[in-house]
């Protein structure tokens, strides 16, 4: 086991678990996993040994964090952009080419104006870019870059008075706000648009709801100029820009 960090408590935890026997640990590579009735046969090769044993558990637990090996990824989106060539895995590796802002860079070398990342797609240039301090400062440096993209300035959004001071003329907000639900996923899609500019934000869209989401926005009279996608941490435009 192997880890940058680790909390004291934590520390302490695994240290009374080990010396009971209730934990052991071993290292090697897993050859082969087989289905049984009442678990899993694991079988592992032992470090620096040619020697397979097979364990009798009950689960196996996937600890080696989310694959970041971009270049074999089978995942649909990741075969998708790689296929029209619209990013370019690392060289080691360990995620996707980003510049200083998390845009994502095109095979032929180009800076994208659509794909961003943040987190694990980084890991190649970055390293440390999983844990939450890295993740706010790559999402505050994002927000920058995209808010100085965008065709006009974005204006605060007026805070409502508390209720004992609230008089009788409340200034009206321009921002919209909607949330929808995806039983299918039990994933929420969230919609943020500003009235006065015309321009929203989808947040986590579901595929199979496409069609719902359009219809919101026009129904809204808004633009939609990006999606974030927070599960799979690349921020696109995807599918919902091409129904547009």
């Amino acid at each position: 086991m192997h880890r940058h960090r680790i909390a004291p408590r934590v520390a302490d935890v695994v240290t009374q678990m080990l010396d009971s026997g209730q934990l052991t640990i071993s290292a090697g590579r897993i050859r082969e996993y087989q289905a049984l009735s009442g678990g899993v046969a694991v079988t592992v090769c032992q470090r620096k040994t040619q020697t397979n044993n097979i364990l009798h558990v009950r689960r196996v637990v996937n600890c080696t964090g989310v694959a970041a090996d971009y270049r074999r990824s089978p995942h649909p989106l990741i075969t998708d952009l790689r296929s029209q060539k619209l990013i370019r895995p690392n060289a080691i590796g360990l995620g996707l080419d980003t510049d200083t802002h998390g845009a994502l860079y095109a095979a032929d070398g180009t800076v994208s104006t659509l794909f961003y990342a943040l987190g694990t797609p980084r890991k190649g240039d970055l390293w440390e870019t999983i844990a939450v301090p890295e993740l706010r400062g790559q999402a505050q440096e994002l927000s920058k870059a995209l808010l100085q993209s965008l065709p006009v300035r974005v204006r605060t959004i007026p805070t409502m008075p508390l209720l004992s001071e609230r008089s009788a003329e409340i200034p009206q907000s321009t921002f919209l706000f909607r949330q929808f639900f995806d039983p299918a996923t039990s994933s929420y899609t969230y919609l943020i648009g500003d009235r006065q500019t015309g321009d929203a934000v989808l947040v986590d869209p579901v595929l199979e709801q496409v069609d719902r989401d359009l219809e919101s926005l026009d129904e809204l009279g808004l633009k939609l100029r990006y999606c974030l996608e927070t599960f799979m941490p690349i921020i696109l435009q995807g599918q919902a820009k091409n129904r547009l």
